[in-house]
């Protein structure tokens, strides 16, 4: 797991905190409880055995940042994004199956400045689409997007971090 962020994300991240607690446990009650009082919560997961109460807002009062604490229990990527400047930037993030990139290098950067390395991207206009559509999002309507990077390989981590480790195995640098 890899997890990164900038200082002003803070609001965002306890909002997607709630969200995350309150969709496990609307979805999943039978492994996850969430019970409020006022701004006093308590968070359950059974499936970790984990039973933690916090103040909601309060960062001081959970072991990690909110968006770490919540995302280590989750499955998957999450990405806070700003909207500026007529474009995305990467503010917060948690990868645990990355593919051929870094979050922490990443951070801070706009969407054209983190996908610009992919070839052909810019020529096939996949990139302003994808930023159009993205932009496009609206609260309330939550999207979920798969990962669009295919890897032949049973390798979970492929991350810039672990290329030494990885690319010497890999299609394309002499070992097929």
């Amino acid at each position: 797991m890899h997890y990164a962020s900038l200082p002003h994300t803070m609001q965002a991240q306890w909002d997607l905190l709630e969200l995350i607690f309150e969709s496990y446990a609307k979805d999943y009650p039978e492994y996850f409880t969430l019970t409020r009082e006022g701004s006093r919560w308590t968070w359950e997961n059974r499936l970790l055995k984990l039973k933690d109460t916090f103040t909601f807002g309060d960062p001081a009062t959970l072991s990690y940042e909110p968006m770490e604490y919540a995302t280590r229990q989750a499955q998957g990527e999450w990405v806070l994004v700003d909207d500026r400047d007529d474009s995305l930037y990467k503010s917060a993030g948690m990868t645990t199956q990355r593919a051929d990139y870094s979050i922490r290098f990443n951070l801070g950067m706009s969407w054209s400045e983190w996908h610009g390395p992919v070839p052909q991207i810019q020529e096939s206009g996949l990139l302003d689409r994808a930023l159009k559509f993205l932009k496009r999002l609206r609260v309330g309507h939550p999207v979920r997007r798969l990962n669009w990077t295919l890897t032949v390989n049973p390798r979970m981590e492929i991350s810039a971090e672990t290329l030494p480790e990885w690319a010497p195995t890999s299609p394309g640098n002499g070992a097929e």
